[in-house]
């Protein structure tokens, strides 16, 4: 199974360096796991399920990226992200910020117009139709990472 992002780019290597703080790198996603499963959010432009994140904005670090997705997205405002890994997609090389939030319990979720649901899918099962099969694999590979 190839694995692309969200703009058809073969999924390359994972590396889990230092956590970036150069703003070109141009998106990032957050994995949200909780005892009930990671968090999934229905994007209704691309019909999908797939992890909290999107675009970085001018003069965003990959960490303020994340945490604005995340809070405009599910309403979780946390500035306590773990960063987990950059997945490298290409060619050329582009980048994507991972992060990992851990919560001991499911949180209070906004819907919005760009989460239209959310849902709570378990690591260990593979993913349904209708999930991101590359952002179910990143979240997976994240996990392992200082489990």
């Amino acid at each position: 199974m190839t694995l692309l992002d969200r703009r058809g780019n073969p999924f390359i290597a994972l590396h889990a360096p230092a956590e970036p703080v150069d703003a070109n790198i141009p998106w990032a996603l957050v994995v949200v796991a909780t005892p009930a499963g990671v968090l999934l959010i229905y994007n209704g432009k691309r019909a999908q399920w797939e992890l909290p994140g999107g675009t970085r904005e001018p003069g965003e670090t990959p960490h303020q990226n994340a945490t604005r997705e995340l809070r405009e997205e599910t309403g979780i405002t946390t500035t306590d992200l773990d960063f987990a890994a950059l997945a490298e997609f290409g060619p050329p090389p582009e980048y994507l910020a991972l992060y990992r939030l851990r919560l001991d319990a499911a949180p209070t979720l906004v819907r919005n117009p760009e989460a239209l649901s959310f849902r709570w899918w378990d690591p260990d099962t593979p993913p349904t139709p209708g999930m991101s099969r590359t952002e179910t694999e990143l979240a997976r590979r994240v996990l392992k990472i200082n489990p």
